[in-house]
């Protein structure tokens, strides 16, 4: 069960270390988006301008340490999940040495539920070598049996709305996408958590909700944007 003085807050640290000290089975549903390890650009990288700066960390890792750590992540975030809970994660295919990776291929362990696509209509990628990227993946990973509403299934698995214009951070999703995940998993009164809150969008999408947030963040500067933003940002 989840401390009460865990209810609502934000979280300093790494990650990881600070999803161990959360207790089984005490989240009803996790969204987040990783760093894509964009930083790490062998020869035949074909991202342009594809350096994001995090400020505290680096996104340059070595690939296969990136992928492990990875999963040790979603492990912990299953280990903190309810079986009736889900999971989120917001990723996409990146082509490295003029092999495409896929988010599923080092997930196979998981069991995904399913993968949405997010049409985002616009790319940062511009090198015309082929046709533009304008899709990321929503990769949706499963305990047991997750809660579901099903009024929600009329999204289908293929969501198209723009990219956040308006905010500080440098690779923000947008509101509506943890809005949709939210309201499909979860009921009032639940817990989601963000291990990668970054600005705060899904903490922000899971007050408007009313439903409780726990958000995880290294950089003491994005805690900043996502409190100012739980404070003044009404959407419903």
């Amino acid at each position: 069960m989840l401390k009460k003085s865990l209810e609502n807050k934000i979280l300093q640290g790494d990650c990881l270390e600070v999803l161990k000290t959360l207790p089984e089975e005490s989240v009803d549903c996790v969204v987040t988006s990783p760093p894509y390890n964009k930083g790490n650009k062998p020869s035949g990288q074909n991202w342009v301008n594809s350096n994001i700066d995090y400020g505290l960390y680096k996104d340059d890792r070595d690939e296969l340490e990136y992928q492990e750590w990875q999963k040790r992540i979603i492990r912990e975030c299953l280990r903190v999940i309810k079986p009736s809970g889900s999971i989120f994660y917001n990723h996409k295919p990146r082509q490295t040495n003029h092999t495409m990776i896929l988010p599923t291929d080092w997930l196979s362990e998981f069991d995904i539920r399913q993968v949405i696509i997010w049409d985002r209509g616009s790319t940062p990628d511009i090198n015309p070598i082929c046709f533009y990227k304008t899709t990321e993946w929503i990769i949706w990973i499963k305990k047991d049996i997750p809660k579901f509403n099903k009024k929600m299934a009329i999204h289908k698995e293929v969501w198209s709305f723009g990219p956040d214009m308006n905010n500080e951070h440098p690779a923000p999703f947008p509101i509506t996408l943890p809005m949709i995940c939210i309201q499909a998993t979860t009921d009032e009164g639940d817990t989601v958590l963000d291990p990668f809150m970054g600005s705060g969008t899904t903490v922000l999408a899971a007050q408007n909700l009313k439903r409780n947030y726990i958000g995880i963040e290294l950089n003491p500067e994005y805690i900043k944007m996502a409190e100012k933003r739980l404070r003044q940002e009404i959407l419903i």
